[in-house]
């Protein structure tokens, strides 16, 4: 009877860790995403406000470079307890995505409560994006109610490439919905951190860091906490600013990963030194492509 209980034991178990990886992206939190992550050496990220539509996302691909993967992120809120709109169109084509976090709570506003969802669609064989420059006009996003309330934050793009060079590189992607505003309770009030794992170096590399994230408006201080298991790195203060129009960030940061490291953590903060009312976030997600230079063992 033991050994019959120990095997049920194990197969629970792995049920258990498959459901979870099944039902990664978070609410609350961010994850690993959902769906399969092409292999590349290189991320490229732009977005474009949508509180007015139509909104038009920039995005330029190295020459040269050959295009693995293409994601679109969108955020929006309505005031009912329900998902936001889950399809947006891009260039006139209808894109449906899938829900990688929330609905959630984040704030009251006209006396309505305001819930947030983040969603996810893989756009690569629409063939939208191209080698060298590539401008699409982004409409189509409804969140908005009778009464004027609702709110209709914004969409990015990232692109995955190999740019034909000898670099190898790994990509690691967080995604979900993660609210955080510092005079908020728990689990509005901060992020959760997320880490990035990969092999590490004998010598430092310069990594870059993508961010996707909603509803920062300009002059809301902010800070991304940056910090890994082998040295210190500097936080990033007010990198958030409405870049891409309004509610709506897409930037990438160079980030120098000690030697020996394998860790990057990462964490969005509501507030820095800065004076001022700090901001309210919605961390969509985001990726890191860390240079191979070289193993330790």
């Amino acid at each position: 009877m033991k050994k019959y209980s120990v095997i049920f034991g194990s197969v629970l178990i792995i049920l258990l860790l498959l459901t979870a990886v099944a039902s990664a992206d978070g609410t609350e939190t961010l994850g690993d995403p959902s769906i399969a992550i092409a292999s590349g050496n290189g991320i490229v990220v732009a977005g474009t406000g949508l509180e007015t539509q139509p909104g038009t996302i920039d995005i330029n691909v190295p020459a040269g470079a050959t295009i693995n993967q293409v994601l679109l992120y969108w955020s929006g809120a309505v005031t009912s307890d329900a998902p936001s709109d889950d399809t947006i169109e891009l260039d006139g084509t209808p894109v449906t995505g899938a829900l990688i976090g929330g609905q959630a709570y984040f704030f009251s506003k006209g006396g309505k409560d305001l819930f947030s969802s983040n969603y996810r669609a893989d756009i690569t064989n629409l063939g939208l994006v191209s080698v060298g420059a590539n401008s699409i006009a982004v409409t189509g996003m409804d969140n908005i109610d009778a009464d004027g309330l609702g709110r209709n934050s914004g969409a990015g793009i990232m692109v995955i490439y190999d740019d034909g060079t000898s670099t190898i590189s790994e990509i690691v992607l967080k995604d979900g919905l993660d609210l955080a505003f510092i005079d908020f309770p728990e689990p509005r009030k901060n992020t959760i951190p997320q880490t990035y794992t990969f092999a590490a170096s004998q010598s430092e590399r310069t990594a870059n860091l993508s961010i996707f994230a909603s509803s920062v408006q300009e002059n809301r201080p902010n800070t991304i906490v940056l910090d890994s298991n082998n040295g210190d790195i500097p936080d990033v203060y007010d990198a958030l600013a409405n870049l891409d129009g309004a509610r709506w960030d897409s930037i990438t940061l160079p980030v120098v990963i000690p030697a020996g490291a394998t860790e990057l953590t990462v964490e969005l903060v509501s507030g820095s030194p800065s004076p001022g009312e700090p901001a309210s976030l919605n961390w969509v997600g985001g990726g890191l492509s860390v240079p191979i230079l070289g193993s330790i063992g």
